[in-house]
């Protein structure tokens, strides 16, 4: 399990694109990844997602924009 803190908010644009390309294939090979992450960032890497609101939910569902 990968878990991932908001790591597309910083360095530069390389960095993060370097960050989502690792991501990706980390994800391929069956790792399942848990992010905190702006819900638009979760959409663009993630099939499913869960959102919690200050501990309240979940609210599981498919991760659209």
């Amino acid at each position: 399990m990968l878990v991932v803190d908001e790591v597309l908010s910083v360095g530069d644009f390389v960095f993060q694109r370097k960050s989502v390309e690792k991501m990706r294939q980390v994800m391929k090979g069956g790792t399942r990844c848990v992010r905190v992450a702006q819900l638009r960032a979760v959409a663009d890497l993630c099939k499913r997602g869960m959102l919690l609101d200050h501990g309240n939910g979940p609210a599981l569902g498919q991760a659209t924009r």
